[in-house]
């Protein structure tokens, strides 16, 4: 299952399946470097095992981008060795 949000500010995608997910998100130019990334991600940091009953939910970016990087590691996530993704640890 696949869900989509798209608006002025941001767009965000949460691909559910019966025993993983994955979300990812883009803001738009004008709201970059304003901590909205954090904004963006901590909800489904925070209710990624209460609420979906994953066993590691998962945030694809680039190795490079270092702000989604940070955005995401501020929501806790932490780099996965394994596969080029962050995930939220138990």
């Amino acid at each position: 299952m696949l869900f989509r949000l798209a608006g002025p500010v941001c767009r965000v995608a949460l691909e559910l399946h019966h025993d993983s997910g994955e979300t990812g998100g883009n803001l738009a130019p004008g709201h970059r470097g304003q901590g909205r990334g954090t904004e963006l991600f901590l909800p489904g940091a925070e209710s990624a095992h209460s609420h979906t009953g994953l066993p590691t939910p998962r945030a694809g970016t680039a190795t490079e981008n270092l702000a989604c990087r940070g955005a995401l590691e501020r929501t806790g996530f932490v780099a996965a060795p394994a596969r080029p993704a962050m995930e939220v640890p138990r």
